[in-house]
């Protein structure tokens, strides 16, 4: 029956030909109150005429499984033959209902907390590995550095003409062009 409020039972034999906010199971879900069903094989809406004898004649107590206003299942009492709820049996399923509720939150609630402790630590690997690339492309770019303003006081005294110029400023564009300026948040600005 939990089922059918999914609409996993349709075209079963099982499912009936009436929308479920016309049952007795969707007042349930619809006014989020309990309702008893005296004799399963003879409700109005015949919801339950394809069950087995000992169901069929049998009563049923459905309560809403509920978590504040949000409703996600019917718990169903069955008593095997006739048989008339008293308020305590009300109380009591009610009671068994909201601590399913509690426990459905629980879980609900779980599952949101391991997502989030998931993405929380997936981003701490990235900002790890982005800090360990910005330590690497640091350790590179000293050295290459140091190369740059060598090849510039090395030009200074050259003669304008002397190939060794040609050299050291190919040398100083592959320096702008290098590793390191290819590598996403280690340029300099």
């Amino acid at each position: 029956l939990l089922k059918h409020l999914d609409g996993d039972l349709s075209g079963s034999e099982l499912a009936p030909s009436i929308a479920v906010n016309q049952t007795s199971l969707g007042t349930v879900v619809g006014r989020g109150r309990p309702v008893v069903v005296p004799l399963a094989g003879k409700t109005e809406e015949h919801l339950f005429t394809k069950l087995s004898e000992p169901v069929a004649s049998s009563s049923l107590l459905a309560v809403p499984v509920r978590y504040e206003d949000d409703t996600f299942g019917v718990l169903m009492c069955v008593a095997m033959g006739a048989y008339r709820f008293s308020d305590d049996d009300k109380h009591l399923v009610t009671a068994l209902s909201s601590f399913g509720a509690s426990s459905i939150q629980n879980s609900r609630l779980y599952a949101k907390v391991f997502t989030v402790e998931e993405g929380l630590r997936r981003s701490e690997r990235l900002t790890a590995l982005g800090l360990l690339s910005a330590e690497v492309a640091h350790e590179i770019r000293n050295p290459l550095t140091v190369m740059k303003l060598l090849s510039d006081t090395l030009s200074q005294g050259m003669a304008p003409d002397d190939p060794k110029v040609e050299d050291l400023g190919v040398m100083r564009a592959r320096h702008e062009q290098g590793p390191v300026g290819r590598v996403p948040g280690c340029r300099s600005p």
